[in-house]
């Protein structure tokens, strides 16, 4: 009888062995799966990640062509107009920030449209240079910046003749324009002043071809002495055009 019941003990205990086993296995499996399943999601997001940041770097390096820029380097000519122009402008002390618009609006002026002969000068002082163009025998003129259009503005215009030569004087707020022809010529003196020019005196030499010769002032007869000296005067005192193409 005892035997039976140290048989029945025993299997007792395994039955509850085996129980304690089963449900440890059981709790242990969730943990694991979980475990699978994190490290699996872990796994998902950095290559999701590595997708992401490799189609950014390929947009990235498909995008740079787009947005490079490109800059077209001056031809020698224009590189040496530039010189030129900024060497006329050291005399320009108080040139204003519309003046530095106005003389790169000059520049792209003569690149479009060589002429022989330029000049850059503020006339009447108000820190906006005046821009002076000649083209050998053919014409010449003045210019202003207009600054609501950003645009070159001519002034006055004339046929040059034989001549091949403007003055003009910063002090006087002046410039003489010069026409030349096989009978003689002409020196027109205009005042510049407020954006407009103004004539105030001309000057008319008769070489003897058609006419008798002499220097007519303003419609009146001055001797051969005093038109000298005046044509004299304006080539000391006036500027002609330094620029050249």
């Amino acid at each position: 009888m005892k035997k039976k019941r140290l048989i029945i003990a025993v299997m007792l205990i395994c039955c509850v062995i085996l129980y304690i086993w089963q449900t440890n296995k059981i709790h242990n499996t969730p943990k694991m799966n979980t475990a699978v399943s994190t490290e699996s999601n872990t796994t998902t997001q950095q290559a999701e990640t590595t997708t992401q940041l490799t189609t950014q770097t390929s947009t990235e390096t498909t995008m740079e062509p787009d947005t490079e820029e490109y800059f077209e380097e001056d031809t020698e000519e224009e590189a040496q107009l530039k010189k030129t122009i900024a060497e006329l402008m050291k005399e320009e002390s108080n040139t204003t920030s519309q003046g530095e618009k106005a003389v790169q609006c000059y520049i792209q002026f003569l690149k479009d449209n060589p002429e022989s002969k330029y000049d850059i000068a503020d006339i009447d002082g108000d820190g906006t240079p005046e821009f002076f163009t000649l083209s050998e025998g053919w014409d010449a003129a003045m210019y202003r910046y207009n600054a609501k259009k950003d645009k070159v503005k001519k002034l006055y215009s004339y046929k040059l003749g034989k001549a091949s030569v403007m003055y003009y004087s910063k002090e006087k707020h002046q410039v003489v324009f010069v026409t030349g022809d096989t009978g003689g010529g002409e020196f027109d003196t205009y005042e510049y002043t407020d954006g407009e020019l103004k004539k105030i005196e001309s000057l008319v030499w008769h070489n003897g071809k058609f006419e008798e010769e002499g220097y007519i002032l303003d419609g009146e007869k001055i001797s051969m002495e005093e038109g000298d000296n005046y044509i004299e005067n304006i080539r000391e005192e006036y500027q002609s055009l330094r620029g050249e193409m």
